[in-house]
Formats: C-alpha cells, sequence, structure tokens
C-alpha cells in the first residue's frame, strides 16, 4: 500500500485535483515534504524527477497551475530551491 506521500506524488503526477484536495485537507504538511527517492523520468509528465525535489517542483514540472496553487496554499515553500547542475 502506498503511503500519502506517494500517494500525493501520484496524484499530482495524474492531475488529479480532487485527490490531491483531500490528501491536502487530512495532512497539510504533505506539502512540505521533498521527494526522498532517486532520481527518475516520469512519462506521464515528460520530465525528470530528482531526489529532493519537493512536491512543489513536482507540480511546476508538469505544468499542474492548479495544484501549485493549492500545494501553496497548504504551505507548500516557494523559495526552495535545489536546482541541478547544467
Amino acid at each position: 500500500m502506498p503511503s500519502l506521500f506517494q500517494s500525493l506524488c501520484a496524484a499530482i503526477i495524474d492531475d488529479d485535483r480532487v485527490k490531491v484536495k483531500e490528501l491536502l485537507a487530512n495532512e497539510p504538511v504533505l506539502a512540505k515534504r521533498g521527494v526522498a527517492e532517486g532520481d527518475r523520468y516520469e512519462t506521464r509528465m515528460a520530465h525528470w524527477i530528482y531526489s529532493g525535489d519537493t512536491v512543489l517542483h513536482v507540480a511546476a514540472a508538469g505544468y499542474r497551475v492548479e495544484i501549485a496553487r493549492m500545494l501553496l496554499a497548504a504551505g507548500a515553500d516557494s523559495a526552495s530551491a535545489k536546482n541541478q547542475a547544467l
């Protein structure tokens, strides 16, 4: 069974706004979590997700604007930055 955090990431990738809203309502701290596992290419978004990215990074990378707004409203840190070396 996936953790709440894994469920949130999957909902963001799937652009499932209803599920994201439900998860954040139950556990607002999820908005502040980082993607702890290794780097991976997410084909459903055509984008890389890097270890240390936050759920806000994932939403932004997938152009999930409404979800990014929900995450910010739930306390996601817009100043959090972990960029990959170019």
